[in-house]
């Protein structure tokens, strides 16, 4: 039996790819792995296992998936998180749980199975890894986003992220995050030496050998979790309102049903043509995704997450060979001299500049050969990365 990592989230994993893409790397590699995560739904649960190594052992923290003998249970974690929100709203203290149900249990469940290394992902990992660390045990983190400056909402706790992130860059035995802007940054704010090792979300390459797929002609797709406001979505579609060619624009993600309607409104009187559609799972989204000819990674300048982050579209996008408009945040920048034959920078405020650039990347055929994907942008690359440091780690 190999050494045991214990792998540390708070989101689904079909929803959380750099976690399941990890344990399945460190379970190839003779790892006896686990993840613990909070559990929402039954049917994301059963999904979730589909892309894992069997070996690996799938387990829940918290669960919020009802049953008789946990209703009370789920009623007061919830009841908890709304009453923390609230106290901070009002008297500005802040508190653990606000962002995790029950932690407390969650550390002691997680305690319950022994291991060599925790891996902490997403701000339960974070929370958790913090204690984690205040009682001795080995604890790295990958910092998928920078969690302090994400999402700030009035109920956001920042102080209390920004005090967890420092424990967590100076004491845990490694940190990664998705871009190297992100990882300088980090280090510049926190004030270590520490080197913070960029690990890019791309995929395994036989996930992105699907076959070719019929084009949709003068098509784009936008995929994420959730589609929603201040992604740029908005502000794109109006930037095209009286762009001449009409094109076929698919947006794949959770949509409520009023946000739907002001996207379709924002189209009405175009000869645009829009299309939602449901989360897919892994292998179904890499098929679906051949069928188009750009992808849309837009993203915003703030919060300064949004800026420095390189999200997993991007990368798929350039993986399946896919043509892509983004914006020009400084983490997709990152990618502007290496993979200059397939992407087009905006400014998502202006329309001249999206209308300039559509035309550029639907009808110039001058610059359609495109070159192999670049060996250290790989996934494979990546997990020979997160091997070695874990394997330092553990050797400690």
């Amino acid at each position: 039996m190999g050494n045991r990592v214990t792998i540390i989230t708070g989101q689904h994993l079909i929803f959380n790819p750099r976690v399941w893409k990890e344990a399945n790397a460190l379970c190839e590699s003779g790892y006896n792995v686990a993840i613990f995560t909070t559990w929402y739904s039954s049917r994301y649960r059963k999904e979730d296992e589909t892309l894992l190594n069997s070996s690996i052992a799938y387990l829940h923290s918290f669960s919020l998936i009802p049953t008789a003998e946990k209703s009370l249970s789920i009623f007061y974690a919830r009841a908890l998180k709304k009453v923390a929100n609230l106290i901070f709203i009002i008297f500005r203290i802040s508190s653990v749980y606000q962002l995790l149900y029950l932690p407390k249990r969650q550390l002691k469940c997680i305690l319950s199975r022994p291991s060599d290394l925790f891996i902490c992902h997403q701000e339960a990992g974070l929370l958790i890894g913090k204690e984690l660390l205040k009682l001795g045990y080995k604890v790295a983190f990958d910092f998928e986003d920078w969690y302090s400056e994400d999402y700030l909402k009035l109920n956001r706790p920042r102080k209390l992220l920004q005090k967890a992130e420092l424990l967590a860059i100076k004491q845990g035995c490694y940190i990664t995050c998705p871009s190297k802007v992100m990882s300088e940054i980090l280090e510049k704010k926190y004030g270590v030496a520490k080197r913070i090792m960029t690990i890019y979300n791309s995929f395994p390459i036989q996930d992105t050998i699907v076959g070719k797929e019929d084009k949709i002609p003068n098509s784009l797709v936008w995929f994420s979790q959730t589609i929603g406001p201040d992604r740029g979505i908005e502000n794109f579609l109006f930037s095209i309102k009286n762009y001449e060619t009409s094109i076929n624009i698919h947006l794949i993600g959770k949509c409520s049903e009023e946000y739907k309607k002001l996207l379709f409104e924002l189209i009405r009187n175009t000869s645009h043509s829009l299309q939602i559609h449901e989360v897919l799972n892994h292998n179904e989204l890499m098929k679906y995704l051949k069928k188009f000819k750009v992808g849309l990674a837009l993203e915003n300048l703030y919060p300064l997450n949004k800026n420095l982050t390189i999200s997993n579209k991007i990368l798929t996008y350039l993986q399946l060979g896919l043509k892509v408009i983004a914006t020009s945040t400084a983490g997709q920048l990152e990618l502007k001299n290496t993979f200059k034959n397939q992407l087009k920078y905006i400014d998502i405020k202006d329309y001249k500049d999206i209308q300039s650039k559509l035309n550029d990347i639907l009808f110039n055929n001058a610059s359609n050969d495109l070159l192999p994907f670049p060996e250290q942008y790989t996934w494979e690359f990546q997990q020979e990365v997160i091997l070695s440091l874990v394997n330092e780690s553990v050797d400690i």
